[in-house]
């Protein structure tokens, strides 16, 4: 498998990676390393890798749970029965995938087969070669397969572009803004009442005394807390002003059913298409032939 820039001997060159001449297995237990590791064999089910530099695996993951402060290499394919996940900070490499998770800080490259895979990136999802049935590729930018089709009965779920993450997050944004202001106006009608019945009657029982300490706390507190939900909505509406460049492309064929979406702008397909770049043109996703 193709490893570009990403080989043993650069990791070497920053710090020598633990090497495991066989398989993650019993004779091993789970691996947690400070630094690179390399697999010399595959990686089995039920056993955990986490390391703090890249991860390089010359055999097969199967339901094994990664966890890596970097990139990952898989030479091999990681496919089990859905228990399988990866968690990576830099770029994943694989060469096929079926059932399993993985989540990526950066790029994610497939090299022959996506099926049934759960796929998060945080860059680019990269499979021009590949076949992609059913599962879910969810990518900030770029989306590029070669066939999208279904498995098990189950279409494909292609999204890529943030603006539609960036909406339902502004819409939380906006419940949580509104309760803090109605606690708030709660708070301080509690408040006013218990200072009431203090000065005229001169003093209030010690629950009543805890509770009013209490309200008044959180009447300090929640104008700080009003403050910092509007500034993340600023924020947030600043960035969906933006211009994105996101995008999905397919090579080969797209089967009828293949759900695609793009910035928030979403289609389901009612036919097969065949060659087609997706992107989002106000608001509405806009097929063009490649």
């Amino acid at each position: 498998m193709e490893t570009g820039e990403h080989t043993t001997d650069s990791c070497i060159a920053a710090e020598s990676p633990r090497q495991i001449a066989g398989n993650v297995d019993n004779s091993t237990g789970n691996i947690d390393s400070a630094g690179p590791v390399v697999v010399r064999g595959d990686i089995l089910s039920g056993f955990a890798v986490c390391a703090t530099g890249m991860l390089e695996v010359f055999g097969n993951v199967e339901d094994a749970a990664i966890d890596v402060n970097g990139d990952v290499i898989i030479h091999q394919g990681f496919t089990g029965s859905g228990r399988g996940r990866i968690n990576a900070s830099g770029t994943v490499r694989v060469l096929h995938v079926r059932n399993q998770t993985i989540a990526a800080g950066k790029d994610v490259f497939v090299e022959n087969e996506c099926i049934n895979a759960t796929i998060l990136s945080g860059g680019r999802i990269c499979a021009p070669r590949a076949v992609v049935s059913g599962g879910k590729l969810d990518a900030m930018t770029e989306i590029e397969v070669g066939d999208l089709g279904l498995a098990d009965d189950a279409t494909a779920k292609i999204r890529v572009g943030h603006r539609a993450k960036v909406i339902e997050h502004l819409g939380h944004l906006d419940k949580e803004f509104v309760n803090a202001e109605r606690q708030l106006r709660e708070v301080k009608e509690a408040v006013y009442k218990l200072v009431k019945i203090k000065v005229d009657g001169g003093t209030l029982c010690a629950d009543k005394e805890a509770l009013l300490a209490k309200l008044q706390g959180a009447q300090k507190m929640l104008p700080g807390k009003i403050a910092t939900v509007q500034a993340e909505r600023t924020v947030l509406q600043a960035e969906l002003q933006k211009k994105s460049d996101a995008r999905v492309v397919v090579h080969g064929t797209i089967q009828a059913g293949a759900m695609i979406e793009v910035n928030g702008a979403r289609k389901i397909l009612d036919a097969a298409v065949r060659g087609a770049e997706f992107i989002a043109w106000g608001g509405v996703l806009e097929v063009r032939s490649l």
